[in-house]
C-alpha cells in the first residue's frame, strides 16, 4: 500500500497532451493549480506524445502505455487480470526483442509509482460507450491501479456517457461502479453525466463543475517554465472587425449529414459582406486539412486568412481579443473564447456544447449539428450575433464572474487536507 506523506512531492497528471490547444490549456491550467499551493512539487504527466521534453518546461512527461501496464504490473490487482497479463506479455515480448529502452522505462516506472503522491485526472471525455473498449479499459485501468495503491486520484472535471455497452468481456467495463468508487472526487462537466454517475451507478464521490479551464481566471506561467523560456507570443493580428472560424474534424465523421464545407463558404460569404476579415483557425493539427480545403474556396481574397502555423494555447489566448466573435466547433477554442468575452456561434456535436453555452447563458447561438439544422437557421442566428455581439460580450463577462467563484482546485485541495487533518489525528 502507498504511504501517504506529509507534504505533496510528486504529483501526476494523468490524460495528458499537447496535440490540441485544450488537451495543453488543461495541463498547463491544472499544473499551475498544484504549484500555487506546492511550489516544491515534481509534477509528470502522461502522454501519448513524443517524450521530447518541451523547452524550458517544468513539468515531466511519461509514455501513458507504458506508465499504466507498469502500474498494473506494480499493483497485480485482481480485475486487472487482464490488464496484468497482457501487461507481463508485453515486458516479456520486450525482453525477447531485446528492446532494453523500454524495459529501462518500465523498470523506472514501477519505481516512480511508489513516490507518486497524488493523480489528477484531466482526460476530457473517455468513458463512454461511443469510443472503443480499449479506450474505457486504459481510462479505468489507472483508476483502479491508483485504488489498490491508496494513492488518492481525482477525475477533474471531464464528460461521461453514454454507457450503452454492447456484449463485452472487459473486467474492467463489469466492474466499473466499484472503480468509479476509488476516487476522492469525480467532477463531472455535465448534468448528463451526473446523472448517468449518481443514479445509474449510484456513486456517492460525484460533483458537478464547469469546465476547469473555464473556472481558472489565469495561468501562471513564471510556474511552469525557466525564466528565460517563457513562452512568447508567435503571431499577432493587426486588422479589425476580425472574425474566427475553428472546425473540428468530428463534425464531419459524427455528423455526416451535414455538408460541412458548402456551409462554411455561405458562412464566409456573409462575414465577407460586413467587411470581416476571417481567419482560418486550426485548434487541432488534425483540423488543419479542413481549415487548407475552406481557404481554397476563397483562395482570391485577401480576407479570409489562413492560419498555418500550429499555434499553442498561449498564442491562441493571445489572438482571440481581437475577433469580435468565432464561429467554432472545438470545445476549448469556445471555452478560451468565452474566457476572454469573445462571443461565439458554436456548431457542436456532443452534450458538452450545450451545457458551457448554457452556463453563459449563450444557448441561442448553440447548433447541436447531430439534429437538423438548416443552413438559413444558422444563418438568422449568425445575423443575430453579428448585430448583438458587443452586448453579448458584456453578459458573457458578467456571467463569467460568477463561474469563477467557484474552483474544482479549492475543492480538491480542501479535500485532501481534510483527510490528512483525519490521517495526522
Amino acid at each position: 500500500m502507498h504511504t501517504r506523506n506529509s507534504a505533496i512531492k510528486n504529483v501526476l497528471i494523468s490524460g495528458a497532451g499537447f496535440s490540441n490547444k485544450g488537451a495543453q490549456a488543461m495541463l498547463f491550467v491544472t499544473a499551475s493549480e498544484v504549484r500555487k499551493r506546492y511550489p516544491d512539487a515534481k509534477i509528470y504527466y502522461t502522454t501519448r506524445d513524443s517524450l521530447t521534453k518541451k523547452s524550458g518546461f517544468l513539468l515531466h512527461p511519461l509514455d501513458k502505455h507504458t506508465f499504466i501496464n507498469a502500474f498494473a504490473m506494480e499493483t497485480k490487482s485482481l480485475r486487472p487480470i487482464k490488464g496484468f497479463l497482457s501487461a507481463t506479455k508485453e515486458a516479456a515480448i520486450s525482453i525477447i526483442k531485446r528492446n532494453w529502452k523500454a524495459i529501462y522505462s518500465e523498470y523506472r516506472y514501477r519505481k516512480l509509482i511508489k513516490t507518486i503522491d497524488l493523480i489528477l485526472d484531466i482526460s476530457g471525455y473517455n468513458l463512454t460507450s461511443l469510443f472503443p473498449v480499449s479506450t474505457n479499459e486504459f481510462y479505468l485501468k489507472l483508476i483502479d491501479c491508483a485504488g489498490k495503491s491508496g494513492i488518492p486520484i481525482f477525475l477533474l472535471p471531464q464528460s461521461f456517457g453514454p454507457f450503452a455497452y454492447s456484449s463485452h468481456k472487459s473486467p474492467y467495463i463489469s466492474n466499473m461502479r466499484q472503480i468509479l468508487s476509488y476516487p476522492n472526487m469525480i467532477f463531472a462537466r455535465e448534468s448528463q453525466g451526473y446523472n448517468l454517475l449518481t443514479n445509474e451507478l449510484g456513486l456517492k464521490n460525484v460533483v458537478l463543475s464547469n469546465d476547469l479551464v473555464l473556472q481558472n481566471r489565469e495561468i501562471d506561467w513564471n510556474l511552469l517554465f525557466y525564466p528565460n523560456e517563457m513562452p512568447k507570443a508567435s503571431i499577432s493580428i493587426s486588422t479589425e472587425k476580425n472574425v474566427g472560424i475553428i472546425p473540428n474534424k468530428n463534425l464531419i465523421t459524427k455528423c455526416p449529414h451535414v455538408s460541412v464545407f458548402s456551409l462554411y463558404e455561405e458562412i464566409i460569404s456573409f462575414l465577407l459582406e460586413k467587411n470581416k476579415t476571417v481567419y482560418l483557425i486550426y485548434h487541432s493539427s488534425e483540423d488543419y486539412h479542413i481549415c487548407k480545403n475552406i481557404k481554397k474556396a476563397f483562395s482570391h481574397s485577401s480576407s479570409v486568412v489562413l492560419l498555418r502555423q500550429e499555434l499553442n494555447c498561449y498564442d491562441y489566448e493571445n489572438i482571440i481579443t481581437n475577433f469580435d466573435y468565432v464561429i467554432a466547433s472545438r470545445f476549448h477554442s469556445i471555452v478560451h473564447s468565452f474566457k476572454h468575452n469573445v462571443p461565439c456561434l458554436g456548431l457542436g456535436w456532443a452534450e458538452k456544447y450545450l451545457t458551457l453555452f448554457c452556463s453563459l447563458d449563450q444557448q441561442d447561438y448553440m447548433f447541436d449539428m447531430r439534429a437538423e439544422h438548416t443552413t438559413k437557421e444558422i444563418m438568422t442566428c449568425l445575423q443575430k450575433l453579428e448585430q448583438n455581439y458587443p452586448s453579448e460580450s458584456k453578459l458573457i463577462k458578467d456571467k463569467l464572474e460568477i463561474i469563477q467563484r467557484e474552483n474544482c482546485f479549492d475543492m480538491v485541495f480542501n479535500e485532501l487536507e481534510n483527510k490528512e487533518s483525519t490521517y495526522e489525528t
